[in-house]
């Protein structure tokens, strides 16, 4: 057996024709990992029992930073990212709803742009990573009476059902929500953007087959969202 240390990878060659052992590391933030990341990642590795994906969460910013210094060997992000020796396998589509608690809008409507003032926009940091899928669509302006920032979008999922403000979401993170009503969709006329899942790598990394075949994985697993 040859075993290979590629920086924070370990790739066991096995030789006799078996299928060799790969091991990698895959970051992503938190909520995205939890619900629908390491499921797959089971799955997958009662599928290949060869296979080892180990899993590292942050923040996008700072998931981004561990690839950049080979802390991480890929990440799992909607991130606009253009780096001319990466490559971002695309995984699953990503799409927002802009949502409120019932209880919060009848007490503070937000029936029109204008009514922004009156109510709190709830977002990960200072950046507005999730408004910006309604703020930077074009149209009408929205100007909200304050801003608070909750550090994950976990955080920003319980404050809005506890009714502290209004905020943009994935939709897989709220489509239970929005079925059950406990959540309702804020000025549905607006147009919110959308974005892309994609397997972000180096191009030339030792493992860039393995992690192509991995994005191959996680494109038939659907994205969902539990808790």
């Amino acid at each position: 057996m040859v075993r290979l240390f590629l920086g924070s990878t370990i790739m066991q060659v096995v030789r006799g024709g078996e299928e060799p052992p790969v091991r990698f590391v895959v970051g992503t933030r938190f909520e995205l990992g939890m619900s629908w990341l390491l499921p797959a990642v089971l799955k997958l590795e009662e599928e290949r029992p060869t296979w080892q994906v180990e899993t590292d969460f942050g923040s996008g910013p700072d998931i981004l930073r561990r690839l950049e210094r080979g802390e991480v060997d890929a990440v799992v992000t909607s991130a606009p990212i253009a780096r001319s020796g990466w490559t971002g396998d695309y995984l699953h589509p990503e799409d927002y709803r802009f949502v409120a608690a019932p209880a919060l809008l009848d007490g503070t409507p937000l029936q029109r742009t204008s009514d922004a003032a009156e109510h709190t926009l709830l977002d990960v940091d200072s950046s507005l990573p999730l408004a910006r899928y309604l703020l930077d669509g074009g149209g009408e302006t929205l100007r909200f009476g304050e801003i608070r920032t909750c550090g994950a979008g976990a955080a920003i999922h319980v404050l809005l059902k506890a009714g502290r403000g209004v905020a943009v979401m994935p939709h897989y993170m709220v489509a239970d929500d929005l079925a059950s009503g406990e959540l309702v969709e804020v000025l549905p006329r607006l147009k919110l953007l959308s974005d892309s899942f994609r397997l972000l790598y180096r191009r030339d990394h030792p493992l860039a087959e393995p992690l192509s075949d991995f994005a191959t994985y996680l494109r038939s697993i659907p994205v969902t969202h539990e808790g």
